[in-house]
């Protein structure tokens, strides 16, 4: 629906633009940035995902449910228009999120759009909860104020979110690097920690 100017409104995803890209690139078919409009199963994570990585269900929650992998993925299927709305649905959930960390900051302290930009996508990716419960040690650097460390603990191939299950996977640690590329640029000379030892290249 266009507004009273007659200019169609933009889309949140279109705001956060390099936000998007990172989750369309990670959360698409074969980073090809399509949608999987067809369920599949991610061993990974054991989750049922479509679209731009919408979660269904875990495969013991199917079992329980009774559902056929065929059932599962004829129930849940994704035309495209619908995956475009529920990545928009996604990144608003992401912001809710990106909000609620920041309301753990020292008043008068706010994020920088660069650092909700870069925010976006781990949180499209891990979830607050998650990040609350497994980031202890960034959260202790959130509530003092320190975001240049919140953002290492979250970003660094070693200790941050890169793992699934006990495995690190090249394919975050990838992706961690270029939400931390967003997250720390423009910091008007604040001399930022070298993270990575490597360039990183696609998968």
């Amino acid at each position: 629906m266009a507004d009273m100017s007659g200019q169609k409104p933009m889309r949140i995803s279109e705001l956060y633009p390099d936000a998007s890209a990172i989750i369309r690139k990670y959360e698409s078919v074969n980073q090809s940035g399509k949608p999987h409009l067809i369920p599949y199963y991610d061993k990974d994570g054991d989750r049922w995902t479509v679209g731009f990585g919408r979660t269904i269900m875990s495969d013991k929650q199917r079992k329980k449910l009774g559902l056929t992998k065929d059932e599962l993925k004829e129930k849940y299927t994704m035309t495209p228009k619908e995956t475009e709305i529920d990545f928009d649905n996604q990144i608003r959930s992401a912001m809710n999120d990106v909000i609620k960390l920041q309301n753990e900051l020292p008043e008068g302290v706010k994020f920088t759009k660069d650092e909700i930009e870069g925010l976006l996508p781990i949180a499209q990716n891990v979830g607050y909860t998650k990040l609350k419960d497994q980031g202890i040690n960034a959260f202790k650097s959130l509530r003092k104020g320190d975001k240049e460390n919140f953002g290492y603990h979250l970003f660094n191939p070693k200790d941050g979110f890169i793992k699934s299950g006990d495995n690190i996977l090249k394919g975050l640690v990838e992706r961690r690097a270029m939400e931390n590329s967003i997250y720390s640029r423009n910091k008007g000379g604040m001399v930022m920690r070298n993270y990575y030892d490597y360039e990183p290249r696609s998968i």
